[in-house]
């Protein structure tokens, strides 16, 4: 049990996406109550909104180790100039004279594609994977596996459990994507249980019927899924 405690510390040493863009809604949701109820005038505040999403865009890049870097780096780029535009620093025809820095962060993708892998690979008991507008590839190698929490905007997101081990079942995987496809590939004899909430969404189980496959449970998916498709496949 303490083995498993500190792999969930050194996993969870920065917060989780389902965090981050938890709180983001919040706070938006919040000063738009205030605006929209007269309570508290909020209008000037809801100006620096595109901030958050900068923050957002970093924290993905440093969660990600640079792994993944041109969809956070495009949603760092659109929400400053969003920011820019809302404080009235710049307008959306100066915006497009800065095309070509789209053409600079494809040559930068390839370059940092060239000299990493394109699986990263954990023995961590728990995991987490966020994306933002671009592709993660993960698998997990724990002999001693817990969950995890898989996170997704505009993305595709893989993670594969084939050589995972489960010591005390049922493990537990949240997913929390928007725009997204999620692929969960685990042992055909596993027995997976689905309880994602689909919102214009689809949440299957694709494997074929395994003989092998256990009585109790060995994983749960929860989560929810918003224009979002999650498979569990082998």
């Amino acid at each position: 049990m303490k083995k498993t405690s500190d792999h969930r510390k050194k996993s969870r040493g920065l917060p989780t996406g389902q965090l981050i863009v938890g709180i983001i809604i919040i706070l938006a949701g919040i000063l738009l109550l205030l605006e929209t109820t007269g309570i508290y005038p909020t209008r000037d505040i809801l100006r620096f909104v595109p901030s958050l999403f900068i923050i957002l865009g970093v924290w993905a890049l440093v969660k990600s180790r640079l792994q993944t870097f041109f969809g956070p780096m495009i949603l760092i780029l659109f929400a400053l100039a969003w920011q820019l535009i809302a404080l009235d620093y710049i307008t959306w025809s100066q915006i497009f004279d800065f095309w070509p820095i789209i053409l600079i962060l494809i040559g930068i993708y390839l370059i940092i594609g060239r000299y990493r892998s394109r699986v990263r690979e954990s023995d961590s008991a728990y995991t987490s994977s966020f994306a933002v507008f671009g592709d993660v590839e993960k698998r997990n190698t724990s002999s001693d596996f817990t969950g995890g929490e898989l996170s997704g905007i505009f993305s595709d997101v893989k993670f594969d459990l084939r050589d995972a081990k489960i010591s005390d079942v049922p493990a537990r995987l949240s997913v929390s994507v928007l725009f997204s496809d999620v692929d969960i590939i685990v042992p055909p004899e596993w027995n997976v249980q689905i309880d994602t909430l689909p919102i214009l969404a689809e949440s299957l189980d694709k494997r074929r019927k395994s003989e092998e496959e256990h009585e109790e449970v060995d994983l749960i998916v929860d989560g929810i899924a918003v224009f979002s498709d999650v498979y569990i496949k082998e």
